[in-house]
């Protein structure tokens, strides 16, 4: 598991990279049906978010009370 950063010039909102190098194989959708099944239904709900369309901006998210939201969109497998 590792993470990186990159500072992102708008106010209140951060762009976080997670990298995971996981022991079975998976694809992108299998990826992302777990972080939206984690972000719906998991006692993580009120921290994290899901999103997966094309139309929204880093400056849709200030105010946003969620600790994190995962851009399904830019989820990549390489598997």
């Amino acid at each position: 598991l590792t993470g990186s950063s990159i500072r992102v010039p708008t106010p209140d909102v951060s762009l976080a990279i997670l990298n995971l190098s996981l022991e079975n194989g998976t694809t992108k959708d299998e990826v992302n049906n777990f972080l939206r099944e984690m972000s719906l239904h998991s006692d993580l709900r009120k921290q994290i978010d899901y999103i997966d369309s094309p139309e929204v901006v880093s400056t849709d998210f200030v105010g946003s009370r969620r600790a994190g939201i995962v851009d399904g969109l830019a989820t990549i497998s390489n598997d």
